[in-house]
């Protein structure tokens, strides 16, 4: 039987029957002069051919990949430790204890001061990356890891660095490692000041005559 709805053979090249496309993406029977009811599931696709990955070309071993701005990156995390110490800790407890409103005043300006730091050491990272990816491209390296990822923190940056320069060279990575010493570094500092502070806190309370 024949459908109207599915391609048809010019007659003059009819073929013998068999199975065929019946340009509707199904393989239809055809008896030798129309196609049948009868159907084999869809016509092979053919597939899509695949894009061509750019690959990463080799450098020379032990090429010197990590410069200035890769140690600047690996290191602000230093520069971000001394600053908690600024925070008017005794201004906010003489606040509690004595009701002295103007040590709320110097908590908060030297938290806000320590804020602006820590936003201008994020900064200079995000910059140093950026100096950093473009050095990189200079010495060959493909498709550096992005320097955007900087803002996510150093520690990611240099991961992700570090990543993609074993697949195309032979590098210690000793900026990284340096970074996670720091970071290490500043947990152990920060905790130890939380731990002091609350404990300077504790012991004023205590001793004051608001709260006795």
């Amino acid at each position: 039987m024949s459908d109207p709805n599915h391609a048809q053979f010019p007659a003059q090249q009819q073929p013998a029957p068999g199975w065929y496309p019946d340009g509707t993406g199904t393989v239809r029977w055809w008896d030798g002069s129309a196609w049948t009811a009868h159907t084999q599931g869809s016509a092979p696709v053919a597939a899509a051919p695949r894009p061509a990955v750019l690959e990463r070309p080799r450098l020379a071993d032990h090429l010197a990949v990590d410069g200035p701005w890769t140690w600047v990156i690996a290191l602000a995390q230093l520069l971000a430790v001394p600053s908690i110490f600024l925070i008017d800790v005794r201004g906010y407890v003489r606040s509690l204890t004595e009701g002295d409103q103007s040590g709320f005043i110097s908590y908060f300006a030297t938290t806000g001061i320590v804020a602006l730091l820590g936003w201008a050491l994020t900064a200079l990272i995000i910059v140093a990356a950026h100096r950093d990816s473009k050095r990189l491209t200079a010495l060959g390296v493909v498709r550096p890891f992005h320097w955007a990822f900087a803002f996510l923190g150093a520690t990611v940056y240099l991961i992700g660095r570090h990543v993609v320069l074993r697949k195309v060279t032979r590098t210690p990575g000793w900026p990284l490692w340096a970074n996670l010493a720091c970071v290490l570094v500043s947990l152990v500092i920060t905790t130890i000041w939380t731990v002091m502070f609350m404990q300077f806190m504790l012991s004023e309370l205590a001793t004051s005559p608001l709260y006795s």
